[in-house]
């Protein structure tokens, strides 16, 4: 019966831009879609094929990404796929 206060993948956009700017040291990172005469160097696209509690307080993100080069050959490309189990802060919602 609990609610998100924002939709999920407007948030998870938001925080995943807002801390890819702080751990690249840079102050701009661009939400797509972005305008035409903004496009970025860089272009990182992730996949989430599953976000959910597992197990005893835990929850499971796995996500499939894929970081190029805009205007540069596939050869700039990195593909992978992450797993991250993180432990839960305790079980209210609040």
């Amino acid at each position: 019966f609990d609610r998100w206060s924002e939709p999920l993948d407007k948030g998870l956009a938001r925080v995943l831009a807002q801390n890819l700017s702080y751990q690249l040291g840079i102050d701009r990172v661009t939400l797509f879609p972005w305008y035409s005469n903004q496009e970025p160097t860089f272009q990182v696209r992730i996949d989430f094929l599953s976000f959910e509690p597992v197990a005893s307080r835990e929850v499971r993100v796995v996500a499939r990404w894929d970081a190029r080069r805009l205007g540069s050959p596939a050869a700039t490309r990195v593909q992978r796929e992450s797993v991250i189990s993180l432990p839960i802060g305790s079980d209210d919602s609040a």
